[in-house]
């Protein structure tokens, strides 16, 4: 076919190396072999193809280096697509020659090099995605060249040191800016006020941090925005107001806007009442004190995609009444303020968490609510079952008080725990890479060895310590072996003890799972060949120790059992649609339910080997649900 110019077999099922007939056809312009099963090396003689403008081999089996190809011959390329093979070894600093490239893209390959400076003479470049490789050191300043670059993906890699002003202030065409996953250190740029186009700006998972600066107020068509997981400090700035089509701050694309677990401080922006598209917004677990801004009841549209309308502002320092104003906000159901020092109250919600505040006097509107959502408050009176009347003795009061609580809120929380139990898809990264990493883990691993979700608070030796060396004393049962630690720090988490070898990259997946209803993996460490995950503790045993235990179904309701089957069915469709990968669980059983007041652990190991050699299915969740559905 020495006159072919276009040729196009993607999406087929080829099982070769790269056919040797299309090197033949020496005025091909267009060629496309992605999503086959191609494999082997890119042969050298590819170069024959000088006309080439469009190369696109993505979504194939093709390995080793790519330093072999004398790539400046093909001096026509505009459109180089080579991502989610098997390639390793450098990037070859030759593509710098490709003036006419417009698009590169080498991400979901075993690259372990550094970003080629001279990738700075290709300045008609308008796409470069290198995430998900190995890559190391930092951007090349002669990036900055790269002025007509509209989206840049370089995330899920080592990447450090700063984010260069002079980088982001002459990307000002970007739409799209992806650097989570590294560890990038400084502060985020001023300068980032530049990227008017931007619609996605992702820089979570690194080690940013100082504030957040306020020129981010600037980016008016913003829609996407994720600096979580850094050590950002000081204020929410009162610029995000200007930001009225934000829509997320989390990676998960579930428009959550998640700012929980920094150190955020200071009061809650009453510009937040701008942000008219903001469908679920996250603050949990931060600094912020002051009282709720009425201007949040202008949120009308707040909801996620679920049709669960949820507000969680809990584990701050916010104070003063919990204003009725945020019970305008249409359709809004879920609301958590837990944890806080709220005084009063003046909301009627179908589902609010007052727990864990100052709250006082007679709560008339709580008629129907459950005794976990308001428990912990000094001097709450009224109606519901379990409070004092407010004309009665207030010894007895409390007793009655109390009886319920212990009954109730020990049974099941609003907030039911489900524990994710392995089954995490295999991700587009290669496990290969991940399976060597954790190899040399395991074999350099040190005494107090530790890799933390966030930087950890203790050692290793600390959880030794306060185990007693993993005595059966501190032994709680669950899969494999569970042990309750509580460490000198105040702390008190779980610890799963596994023979297990999963990939490092699925691990730290589970480690960014953040659901009410999902029982947090702070973090975890290897020794000796032996994994250790650290959860958090939760004080209560499974579901079916629960109803089938001691207690017999004591406390459990009709009412909180379809709050339990509610919200495990959220829990699963959360790792199902939300997650970043999807995530299957497939063993929600009532044995993997956790309660109030034990722990349970998940099988995370106990079922890897299925994980990743059987064809589990978003079927087998919905399957073990019904039968869970059926025990409850």
């Amino acid at each position: 076919m020495p006159n072919l110019t276009h040729l196009s077999l993607y999406y087929n099922e080829l099982d070769s190396e790269f056919p040797s007939f299309i090197l033949n056809s020496l005025k091909l312009t267009y060629l496309d072999l992605s999503e086959n099963k191609l494999t082997g090396p890119v042969p050298d003689s590819i170069t024959r193809l000088v006309n080439l403008e469009h190369l696109n081999l993505t979504e194939n089996v093709f390995q080793g280096p790519l330093l072999s190809v004398d790539w400046p011959k093909l001096v026509s390329l505009k459109d180089l697509r080579l991502g989610q093979n098997e390639f390793t070894g450098m990037i070859p600093p030759e593509f710098g020659f490709l003036s006419n490239l417009q698009i590169l893209e080498l991400y979901n390959n075993e690259f372990n090099s550094t970003i080629p400076s001279e990738l700075g003479r290709c300045t008609n470049l308008t796409s470069l995605n290198f995430a998900n490789n190995s890559l190391t050191g930092g951007l090349p300043p002669s990036l900055s060249n790269l002025n007509q670059l509209v989206t840049l993906a370089m995330h899920e890699n080592f990447l450090t040191g700063e984010i260069s002003s002079n980088l982001i202030a002459n990307w000002t065409q970007l739409i799209s800016l992806q650097l989570q996953r590294n560890s990038f250190n400084g502060i985020i740029p001023p300068e980032i006020s530049r990227l008017t186009n931007i619609q996605i700006l992702f820089l979570y998972r690194n080690n940013l941090s100082g504030s957040i600066p306020p020129e981010v107020g600037n980016l008016n068509v913003l829609t996407k925005l994720d600096f979580s997981m850094n050590k950002l400090t000081g204020s929410i700035p009162s610029t995000v107001g200007n930001l009225t089509l934000l829509q997320l701050f989390h990676l998960f694309e579930n428009n959550l806007t998640d700012l929980d677990e920094n150190e955020f401080s200071g009061e809650l922006s009453m510009e937040w009442g701008e942000c008219k598209n903001l469908t679920y917004l996250h603050i949990a677990e931060n600094r912020i004190s002051g009282e709720i801004p009425v201007e949040l009841g202008s949120l009308a549209e707040l909801r996620n995609l679920s049709g669960l309308q949820n507000l969680d502002l809990s584990r701050n320092g916010l104070s003063g009444s919990i204003t009725g104003e945020i019970g305008k906000c249409v359709g809004l159901l879920q609301l958590s303020l837990s944890s806080n020092k709220l005084s009063a109250c003046s909301v009627d919600l179908q589902s609010a968490d007052f727990s864990y505040n100052d709250l006082s006097g007679p709560v008339p509107t709580f008629r129907q609510a459950d005794m976990e959502v308001i428990v912990e408050n000094s001097g709450l009176c009224g109606d519901a079952h379990g409070l004092a009347s407010c004309n009665s003795n207030p010894a007895g009061g409390m007793k009655s008080n109390k009886i319920r609580i212990a009954v109730i809120s020990s049974v099941a929380a609003v907030v039911l725990l489900v524990i994710i139990v392995t089954g995490v898809l295999v991700m587009s990264r290669k496990t290969r890479q991940s399976d060597e990493e954790m190899k040399y883990i395991i074999e350099h691993d040190s005494t107090e060895s530790m890799i933390w979700e966030k930087d950890g608070t203790f050692k290793f030796s600390d959880i030794v310590k306060a185990t007693d060396d993993f005595s059966d004393k501190y032994c709680i049962g669950g899969f494999g072996s569970v042990y309750k630690a509580e460490l000198s720090t105040g702390h008190t988490v779980a610890v799963i003890f596994r023979w297990c070898n999963l990939p490092l990259n699925e691990i730290r997946t589970l480690t960014e799972v953040r659901h009410h209803n999902i029982v947090k993996l702070n973090g975890f460490c290897f020794k000796k060949g032996c994994m250790y995950l650290v959860y958090e503790y939760i004080p209560r045993g499974s579901l079916g120790m629960v109803l089938y235990g001691k207690e017999g179904g004591r406390g459990l309701d009709w009412v909180t059992r379809v709050k339990i089957v509610r919200g495990v069915a959220q829990a699963i469709s959360y790792l199902h649609h939300d997650c970043s990968h999807t995530i299957v669980h497939h063993t929600s059983t009532w044995t993997s339910v956790a309660g109030a007041y034990g722990y349970m652990g998940p099988a995370l190991c106990e079922y890897a080997e299925l994980a990743y050699t059987m064809k589990v299915t978003k079927k087998c969740d919905e399957y073990n649900y019904n039968v869970l559905f059926v025990k409850i």
